[in-house]
């Protein structure tokens, strides 16, 4: 390693000791609503995985909806959707797009949203337990 990457380095690390986690500025009744908008098709194999990582988030859920939108799936995407999202105690919607595509699948969620910020996550995707405080602290430190 060159020495001016070394010393950039480790000048960023000694500032960083100073910062305080992003997820312990708000207090837990500061956390806005949040929309979560999961567009899927045919995603059966990685959709209860990436369900479940929302779901066991540690985001209030009663500051928290999903809200999920089908592409016309012929596999079991939505059943096994329903399954989690109807045990989970969080307020979920599901809407199908009629095979409009996904810019039409998000549009729908904007205009089904009742959060303060949506936030997306993709169906093949599994979140960390922090993901939406992350986001909530990002978004109200930028607005």
């Amino acid at each position: 390693m060159n020495v001016s990457l070394e010393t950039a380095i480790s000048k960023f690390l000694e500032q960083k000791k100073g910062l305080k986690p992003i997820n312990t500025l708000l207090s837990d009744d500061d956390y806005p609503i949040i929309s979560v908008g999961v567009c899927t098709k045919n995603s059966e194999a990685t959709i209860c995985e990436c369900l479940k990582s929302i779901v066991n988030s540690d985001y209030d859920k009663s500051k928290l909806e999903i809200i999920l939108v089908d592409g016309k799936s012929v596999d079991k995407t939505i059943p096994i959707g329903q399954e989690i999202l109807e045990k989970s105690g969080i307020a979920f919607k599901f809407f199908n797009d009629e095979g409009k595509g996904l810019g039409y699948a998000r549009q729908m969620v904007v205009d089904a949203a009742r959060g303060e910020y949506v936030c997306w996550v993709d169906s093949d995707n599994v979140v960390p337990r922090s993901f939406l405080k992350t986001h909530a602290e990002f978004a109200k430190k930028q607005f």
